[in-house]
């Protein structure tokens, strides 16, 4: 007995009784407004049946609707009180919500394609993560190196228009508040 049955109904109203119909190993036994009343005789005609009902919806899906972005090249150096950083990300928020992250390189350096228009700047930079205890190790997060008012979208100053095409934006930092 290791056939699956599962019955899919969705009723509205009272069901027409319609001839059934048996497609490889899937009976239509019903329909109602457009809705099918199915019984599935084994696993493998469940997975046929979610296969396809899966490649139907990507296909409706998917479409050319979407507005298409422009991108522009944004490279430069990232300093804090006028030594390049050596780690970190250069975090980018696009004021339209999408956003995008560059590593900073062991030279303080970082490139990214980024979303052309206005978008605010944001800088993760900390110490290495401290390992504590004896058996249950503990992570405990570095310092922060940047002060707090460079670390998220909301509280930075720092903003830059990107254009399209290539564009040099060098990141000075101050430690001082």
């Amino acid at each position: 007995m290791n056939e699956l049955y599962a019955q899919v109904i969705e009723w509205r109203r009272c069901a027409v009784e319609k001839p059934r119909l048996e497609v490889g190993r899937v009976e239509v036994v019903g329909q109602v407004n457009r809705l099918f009343a199915v019984r599935l005789h084994s696993a493998s005609a469940c997975m046929k049946l979610l296969v396809w009902g899966v490649a139907c919806a990507l296909s409706v899906g998917c479409g050319s609707d979407a507005p298409q972005r422009e991108y522009g090249q944004v490279s430069g150096t990232v300093t804090m009180d006028g030594k390049p950083l050596t780690t970190g990300k250069v975090i980018f928020q696009h004021v339209e919500g999408p956003s995008l992250d560059a590593p900073i390189n062991p030279d303080g350096t970082y490139s990214q394609n980024i979303p052309v228009g206005d978008t605010k700047i944001a800088i993760h930079c900390r110490e290495p993560d401290i390992v504590e205890g004896g058996v249950r190790k503990e992570v405990v997060p570095g310092k922060s190196i940047v002060p707090i008012k460079y670390a998220t979208a909301e509280m930075t100053p720092l903003k830059y228009n990107v254009i399209p095409g290539e564009s040099k934006f060098d990141i000075k930092l101050s430690s001082a508040n």
